[in-house]
C-alpha cells in the first residue's frame, strides 16, 4: 500500500479550452519545470455494492481503462492535511487476480474463493462479486512531469494532469475542466501546494481550489440533474458553470454523512 498527496484546481473561467491550451504549452512555472508526456482518452467506471459498503468504509473501487491497458484501483481513508494536500491511501495495478484478491482483502469485501476471475472481462468479474457500477465516465487528459529546476539533476517531483471530465446524467453530457497536481512521493508534498499558488497567480481568477474527487462530483450532479433540468445542450455536452457549482458544494454539504466522509476521493 501508498499514499498519495495531491492538490486539484477546476477551472473557474467562462471558457475552459482556451485556458487549457494555454496551460498545456507552459514549460515552467516559477521553479517547475513542466515536461509533456502525452494525451490519451481515460475510461473509468467506478463499482460498490448494492449498500453502500464501499462508501461507507470511506473506500473508492476504480476500474481504468487506457489505452490498451486496464488498471483497478482502491483509494480511501482521505484527509487534508497540516501542508492543504489531500492524502490518500492508494492500492493500483494493472487487472490481475492477485490485484482483484488484495483490493478485496484491504476494502473489507468477501473474498473471491470460487467465483470466476474472466482476465478479458473485468466489469462481468465485478459484477459476479456483487459489485456494480455506479459511475462511468469519459476523461481526456494531457499528462506532465513536475521538475524541480533548482536541483542539479533536475528531479521529477510530481506529476501535473489537464483533465477535461465528461459526466452523462439525465440526458445530458456535463464537461468538468480540472489541474491535479500530485506529488511523486511524501517528501515532495510542498511541491502541490507551490505549484497550485503560482498557477493561480499565473491565472488570476481562473483556477480554484477543487476539493471534490471526480466520484462525487459525478454523483452529485447525477442527483442534480434530475432536479434542474440543464435546459439547451449541444451535442458535445455543456461546460459545468459557476451555479452549476454552486449547487454541487451545497449538495455535498447536504450529503456529506451519507457519503461517509468520502467526498474527496478522486
Amino acid at each position: 500500500m501508498s499514499e498519495e498527496f495531491e492538490i486539484t484546481l477546476r477551472v473557474c473561467a467562462q471558457d475552459p479550452a482556451p485556458l487549457f491550451r494555454t496551460v498545456a504549452g507552459l514549460r515552467s512555472v516559477g521553479p517547475y519545470g513542466l515536461v509533456p508526456v502525452g494525451a490519451s482518452v481515460v475510461h473509468d467506471r467506478y463499482f460498490d455494492t448494492d449498500r453502500g459498503r464501499l462508501m461507507e468504509g470511506r473506500f473508492a473501487l476504480r476500474l481504468r481503462q487506457d489505452r490498451d491497458r486496464t488498471w483497478l484501483a482502491l483509494k480511501g481513508k482521505e484527509r487534508i492535511d497540516a501542508r492543504s494536500a489531500i492524502r490518500r491511501l492508494e492500492i493500483e495495478g494493472e487487472w490481475s487476480e492477485d490485484m482483484l484478491d488484495h483490493v478485496l482483502e484491504v476494502a473489507g469485501l468477501t473474498p473471491r474463493r470460487d467465483a470466476i476471475f474472466l482476465p478479458q472481462d473485468p466489469v462481468r468479474t465485478l459484477s459476479g462479486l456483487g459489485l456494480r457500477v455506479i459511475q462511468h465516465r469519459r476523461m481526456e487528459r494531457t499528462g506532465m512531469h513536475v521538475v524541480d529546476t533548482r536541483t542539479q539533476t533536475g528531479e521529477i517531483v510530481g506529476e501535473m494532469a489537464l483533465d477535461t471530465v465528461r459526466y452523462q446524467a439525465a440526458g445530458t453530457v456535463f464537461i468538468h475542466h480540472e489541474i491535479e497536481i500530485e506529488a511523486s512521493s511524501r517528501d515532495y508534498e510542498e511541491m502541490t501546494a507551490d505549484l497550485a499558488a503560482l498557477l493561480q497567480r499565473e491565472f488570476p481568477g481562473a483556477l480554484c481550489r477543487w476539493d471534490h474527487n471526480k466520484l462525487i462530483t459525478g454523483l452529485a450532479l447525477q442527483a442534480l440533474a434530475a432536479q434542474h433540468p440543464a435546459g439547451h445542450s449541444s451535442p458535445g455536452g455543456i461546460v459545468v458553470s459557476e451555479q452549476w457549482y454552486e449547487r454541487i458544494e451545497d449538495w455535498i454539504r447536504r450529503h456529506r454523512d451519507s457519503l461517509g466522509q468520502a467526498e474527496c476521493l478522486r
